[in-house]
C-alpha cells in the first residue's frame, strides 16, 4: 500500500514557531506530528510513502531520511506550492495501477482506523 503525506505549508498560524521548522515537525508531547502520521500509515500496513515538501524540505528530509518506521520514503518537492490536488498530480505516475492509495496531511494529528475505512470503500466499488 502507497501513501502520500502532503507536508510542504508554511504554518503561517503556528509562527513564530514555524519561523524555523516546518509545520509537520512541531513537536506535540516531544515527538513531531509527522511522526505520529508516519506511525498510523505503518500500522495499517503502508510500505511505500511519497512526501510533498515545500518549506524547509531540509528539515524533514534530515529527520527522516529514506526509511522511517519500516516504509521506504520519497520525496517531491515542491518550488511553488500545489495544493492538495497538485502535490498528489504531480505523483500520478508512482501511483498508477494501484487500486487504493492514502493521502494525509503531514500536521494531522488523529487515530484513526484507516484498515477499517480502505475496508469499507471496497466493498462499495461498482464491479
Amino acid at each position: 500500500m502507497k501513501a502520500v503525506i502532503l507536508a510542504g505549508g508554511r504554518g503561517e498560524r503556528l509562527r513564530p514557531i514555524t519561523d524555523t521548522r516546518p509545520k509537520p515537525l512541531v513537536p506535540v508531547l516531544a515527538r513531531p506530528v509527522m511522526d505520529y502520521c508516519l506511525s498510523l500509515l505503518a500500522h495499517h500496513g503502508v510500505t511505500e510513502c511519497y512526501v510533498t515538501t515545500h518549506y524547509l524540505e531540509e528539515h524533514i528530509r534530515s529527520r527522516y531520511g529514506n526509511d522511517a518506521f519500516g516504509m521506504s520514503l520519497s520525496y517531491s518537492h515542491e518550488t511553488k506550492p500545489l495544493g492538495t490536488a497538485g502535490g498528489v498530480k504531480v505523483l500520478q505516475e508512482h501511483l498508477l495501477g494501484e487500486d487504493a492509495f492514502l493521502v494525509m496531511s503531514g500536521d494531522a494529528l488523529c487515530d484513526f482506523d484507516l484498515t477499517r475505512a480502505l475496508n469499507f470503500t471496497e466493498t462499495r466499488r461498482p464491479t
